[in-house]
């Protein structure tokens, strides 16, 4: 699940941050087309009509706010890992808030974001969802075979290589080797 884009309006959300900045030639610079966007007229905001955009603003960030948890209500776990002692349940494609938690996997660390590292975080580390006990460690046997990898010299008299190495292979185990590589597979 990807996370569509946010319904805040950003002009809205600049007006109203250079409204409250006392930054007013800024904000009158998006007054008008705000006006037009909204369908707004002294008479219909009864005379507020910075206020009335302060609501819309408002309304847009809780409506956007709710979809967003929503959402998160909806994630399912993609990956789990301990850590410390904690199962976290993981998600590797849900985006990162200033606030949230997250595991980073290169440090097996979990950090609270702030507003510095939350792109990096995006990038980087996997949101937690959720926090729980980590399982009891259970005793299990395994069998595990280990295929050892020797050298040996052998000499044989031949007419051809192809013999030589027919006879070489007969004779194999005549032979000590040095074993010096070995892989290991569960049996």
């Amino acid at each position: 699940m990807a996370y569509s884009y946010s319904i805040v309006d950003q002009e809205l959300k600049n007006y109203c941050k250079n409204l409250i900045n006392s930054n007013s030639l800024q904000a009158e610079a998006t007054f008008d087309g705000l006006m037009d966007r909204y369908n707004l007229t002294s008479d219909n905001t009864d005379g507020n009509l910075d206020t009335t955009l302060i609501e819309i603003l408002e309304a847009q960030t809780n409506a956007d706010e709710q979809r967003f948890q929503d959402q998160r209500m909806a994630m399912e776990s993609d990956k789990s890992v301990i850590c410390e002692g904690s199962k976290l349940n993981l998600s590797t494609y849900g985006e990162i808030r200033v606030g949230d938690k997250a595991y980073d996997p290169l440090s097996d660390m979990v950090m609270e974001i702030d507003e510095e590292n939350v792109d990096y975080a995006n990038e980087e580390y996997h949101l937690i969802l959720s926090v729980e006990k980590a399982p009891e460690k259970k005793e299990f046997n395994i069998q595990v075979c280990r295929t050892g990898y020797g050298f040996a010299n052998i000499k044989v008299s031949a007419n051809t290589r192809e013999e030589a190495e027919e006879i070489a292979l007969e004779d194999a185990g005549d032979y000590s080797y040095n074993e010096n590589d070995a892989d290991y597979t569960i049996s």
